[in-house]
């Protein structure tokens, strides 16, 4: 049996939820800091769910453990773009 590594191994067995965020965007940073506060108090409780942000700009290169509690992919990462095509994101709710 091999051994996995990488950033993503925390995750196997998790439910991931991937958050979507244009960082210019007003409803995107009212939101982020409602799911900051969420994600706080869901860690009380559940150990099995992550949040993991995609930046679909490049304003929003975060690092883990900087101002969000949680993962981020890099924007300069071509992740960003597979993730929002595959889950057809164009645009995010006003």
């Amino acid at each position: 049996m091999s051994k996995m590594t990488g950033p993503g191994i925390g995750l196997m067995g998790k439910t991931v939820g991937l958050y979507f965020s244009i960082h210019s965007h007003n409803v995107s940073q009212e939101f982020m800091l409602k799911l900051i506060d969420y994600h706080a108090k869901l860690g009380e409780t559940v150990d099995d769910f992550e949040i993991i942000l995609v930046p679909l700009d490049n304003k929003e290169d975060f690092k883990q453990g900087s101002t969000i509690p949680w993962m981020a992919v890099p924007f300069s990462n071509k992740t960003c773009n597979r993730l929002s095509d595959y889950f057809k994101i164009s645009t995010l709710p006003m």
